[in-house]
């Protein structure tokens, strides 16, 4: 089981205060279920037996760009890396595992912290922030995971 740092005041943010009612435990079930990379490999029908049917309708855009599609099958959370790990470094042994996830689904870890801090999510889930282009990715037969 893997033991992630949570953030206390998240109560207080005005982000997560404003989300409407079931989103804030939405936000939190996709914080704890993601990898240690930030990305969630979509389930559907695990989301709505632990929330309720029809959880996921529209999910990304309730969110207000905090989940990034990266297709139909994987979200990305950007601000959970920064928030997880502060800054990344391919000298460490737990980053070096992030950032080969990262890598594979074609996305820019040397400009994600950048991105976390200085880019209008909005921009980031629509595509327009360099971190998420997409590099030359080798196709991968591992399905879910």
């Amino acid at each position: 089981m893997a033991k992630r740092f949570t953030d206390t005041n998240k109560w207080n943010d005005p982000w997560f205060s404003s989300l409407k009612e079931g989103l804030k435990l939405t936000w939190m079930f996709l914080c704890d279920n993601c990898n240690h990379a930030g990305i969630w490999d979509v389930n559907k029908r695990l989301l709505e037996f632990h929330l309720w049917p029809g959880a996921m309708e529209g999910l990304p855009q309730l969110l207000g760009g905090r989940v990034v599609v990266l297709s139909p099958e994987r979200w990305f959370l950007p601000k959970f890396i920064k928030f997880q790990y502060g800054e990344l470094k391919s000298n460490n042994s737990t980053h070096k595992s992030v950032i080969a996830i990262l890598k594979r689904n074609g996305i820019n870890w040397r400009e994600l912290d950048l991105a976390a801090e200085d880019v209008d999510l909005d921009a980031l889930a629509a595509g327009a922030v360099p971190a998420l282009a997409r590099g030359n990715r080798a196709p991968t037969s591992r399905g879910n995971g």
